[in-house]
């Protein structure tokens, strides 16, 4: 396989090992080597109402079940450049990670979602070929055992999953079979277990975008990729109505095209139902910037910008609306140990550095539960080879500013892996 593409304007990173031999999948990976999968978990997941059960013949060992509080961790690709199906459940209670089977198929860069009945759907993705796949599955936390669903109507990787208000999922764009972004979308009826096409596609080719349920039921759709070499970098935006099923462009255009970014909504305060979307890669170079999506008036302003350039970092809305941001890829190819604090209204500051650098990690921020108020983050890698992908975890304290060790590392290494709280 060539060696993968540079950055443009800034110092190369070295390039991963082949995933694949296969083209078109050589090809999806020579991008994914230098730009990675962003937080594959940080897309956008909102609870959903679910009704039925699963179909499809478990696997795994039943063991006693998860509990409510505890945080997921599933797929990712390991430090010997395997996708992984080995799933893990950490306990912030005591601080520990255990075995909790494994998926039906060994999935990275996939999408991880909460339904409203305590089960999580977990779509698409890679396998350990760097093929994009069509399959999806569930997890039932009551037995901890993974049960294949219905095939999406397209397989995807880089996609995004957003559960509506009315219970179903929203999954859009993403890599396709062909190695080219797709436009189409598709739902996941939670009620029958199947995905069916939506009629109206979007309106632009996406990959690695974000998506954001916005407190109307809409779905802000922004930014991404449109060709399988990313020089076609997106900065337009488009709504999904629920309701008719479309999509509608935005007239306004984002004020950066980027991908790979990470993008938040604001519940309350100053910028109750905004959205922050921020740095990610231009085509050009990493960047520091970051905007504002108010729906009220359709447009995007300036956020200001962050401390450093960032990349495949994670981000966590935690206690009065503040985001954290940390770590990821800078425009000097550095992999970072660095974080800041965005508050609402505000400006961009730095906090305490993470123990560990890391770029395609999770964040999870604790709403409730022993470890209340704290962000648990997982994984990634800790420079730009597969061979420093980790095990380790570590919590992030907003009242010290301060990131610790977990009490247990991972059961493995992994990156490009998902996170949710079980409910």
């Amino acid at each position: 396989m060539p060696d993968a593409p540079k950055i443009p304007n800034h110092k190369p990173s070295p390039t991963l090992p082949a995933l694949i031999s296969a083209a078109i999948a050589a090809a999806m990976f020579s991008w994914l080597a230098i730009i990675g999968a962003g937080c594959g978990p940080g897309l956008g997941a909102v609870r959903v109402t679910a009704t039925a059960t699963p179909s499809g013949s478990p696997t795994g060992t039943p063991t006693p079940g998860a509990l409510s509080g505890d945080v997921l961790i599933a797929g990712g690709i390991d430090s010997t450049n395997n996708a992984v199906a080995m799933a893990e459940v950490y306990d912030p209670s005591s601080g520990t990670f255990s075995n909790s089977g494994s998926m039906n198929t060994a999935r990275a860069f996939h999408t991880a979602t909460v339904l409203n009945n305590g089960t999580i759907l977990l779509t698409g993705g890679q396998n350990a070929a760097g093929t994009p796949l069509q399959s999806a599955e569930i997890y039932n936390q009551s037995n901890q055992l993974f049960h294949a669903v219905g095939k999406m109507v397209a397989a995807r990787t880089l996609q995004t999953a957003t559960l509506l208000n009315s219970g179903q999922v929203l999954i859009a764009g993403g890599v396709g079979s062909s190695g080219i972004p797709l436009t189409s979308a598709e739902l996941y009826n939670p009620s029958t277990g199947k995905f069916t096409a939506i009629s109206s596609p979007m309106n632009f080719k996406r990959a690695a975008h974000t998506a954001t349920l916005l407190s109307n039921g809409q779905v802000l759709i922004a930014g991404g990729f449109s060709n399988a070499s990313r020089t076609t970098v997106q900065n337009t935006a488009e709504l999904y109505d629920p309701t008719s099923q479309t999509f509608t462009t935005i007239t306004n255009l984002m004020l950066a095209g980027r991908f790979f970014d990470q993008a938040q909504l604001f519940s309350g305060g100053t910028l109750g139902g905004d959205v922050l979307l921020a740095g990610g890669h231009d085509n050009s170079v990493v960047t520091a910037t970051a905007e504002l999506y108010n729906p009220t008036s359709n447009n995007f302003t300036t956020a200001g910008l962050m401390t450093i350039t960032r990349m495949q970092f994670a981000s966590a809305i935690i206690q009065n609306g503040q985001i954290l941001l940390c770590g990821g890829l800078t425009n000097a190819g550095v992999v970072t140990p660095t974080a800041e604090i965005y508050t609402p209204g505000g400006v961009f500051s730095p906090t305490g550095n993470m123990t560990d650098s890391r770029r395609f990690h999770t964040a999870t921020f604790f709403p409730s539960g022993p470890q209340i108020g704290l962000v648990l983050v997982t994984g990634g890698q800790d420079s730009t080879t597969v061979a420093s992908t980790v095990n380790t975890a570590e919590l992030y304290d907003p009242s010290l500013s301060m990131f610790t060790p977990t009490a247990s590392t991972m059961a493995i290494s992994r990156y490009g892996h998902s996170a949710v709280i079980l409910p």
